[in-house]
């Protein structure tokens, strides 16, 4: 095997895709995710680049090379040219263990500990920001430009609720107060203090039903379309306790995540998509 590193354009890397052997189907939500990062210019060279057989053809790398096609970047890549076709290693290709989101904000330095808690508030926080439920994973470039710009939301909810995971203090309930930390502190803060100590809550007020939700798991982490119910069950929770309003059940509107988006421009916060922007 002969490694070199290369630039490719898009007109290459369109070559490369035609001439590729047999692959796995093009995953969209990768290339979307590789696209992002060279269109943001957080693309970095590493050893983890692009493959051909004796032949030419392309046998690794293939989300790679669509998404510099789809960026109409021109991205340098290690390149790596088998001698013999018979060297390619096909049945161990891809097969070790992939460090998941979390690890990489450890080991990239993004932050010291918690990777995987804090990459569940900052994916949370999305949500709530958009109002819909999306399965792919953030760029490590993004999730870094997230946390910086939330450091001190995502701290407060960590000293708040602690730094393992439960069913009760659940990625929807870190995000939301996460969010609505930015634009209320005072009274996101006391709220967190209620629900924690559960003492000086008073009756009929949103403190009271968070709580009670809580305990009964009537705020979890539903699957699929369903996890917004539960962002919207906690942020109308949280506006309720703001709002001083007194309630008597969880609700769920799909308009809350308007609210809480509205709540930071008018506190002069950068909302997540602003953030990205």
């Amino acid at each position: 095997m002969k490694t070199t590193i290369e630039r490719i354009g898009p007109i290459q890397a369109s070559k490369y895709l035609e001439n590729r052997t047999r692959n796995r189907q093009l995953n969209k939500r990768t290339v979307d995710r590789y696209v992002a990062a060279m269109v943001a210019g957080a693309w970095e060279l590493t050893h983890q680049g692009v493959a051909f057989d004796k032949e030419g053809k392309l046998f690794d790398g293939q989300h790679r090379m669509a998404a510099v096609v789809q960026s109409g970047k021109t991205i340098e890549f290690s390149v790596s040219r088998y001698v013999k076709s018979e060297d390619v290693p096909m049945l161990v290709v891809d097969s070790g263990h992939a460090r998941n989101a979390g690890d990489r904000l450890v080991i990239g330095g993004v932050v010291d500990a918690h990777g995987r808690m804090i990459y569940s508030i900052l994916r949370g926080m999305i949500t709530i920001d958009t109002g819909t439920y999306d399965a792919r994973q953030l760029h490590p470039h993004e999730a870094r430009i997230i946390y910086e710009a939330e450091s001190n939301n995502i701290d407060f909810v960590l000293e708040s609720f602690g730094a393992a995971h439960t069913k009760q203090w659940n990625s929807a309930v870190r995000a939301s107060f996460a969010y609505c930390y930015a634009f209320a502190p005072k009274e996101v803060a006391a709220l967190a203090v209620l629900l924690k100590e559960k003492t000086g809550i008073k009756k009929g007020s949103a403190a009271q039903v968070f709580v009670n939700a809580l305990a009964d798991g009537r705020i979890g982490l539903e699957s699929g379309g369903d996890r917004i119910n539960s962002f919207a069950k906690c942020l109308w929770l949280i506006r309720c306790h703001i709002e001083e309003k007194s309630v008597e059940r969880v609700k769920a509107t799909a308009s809350i995540f308007n609210w809480a988006k509205r709540q930071r421009q008018l506190a002069n916060v950068p909302t997540i998509a602003d953030v990205l922007a």
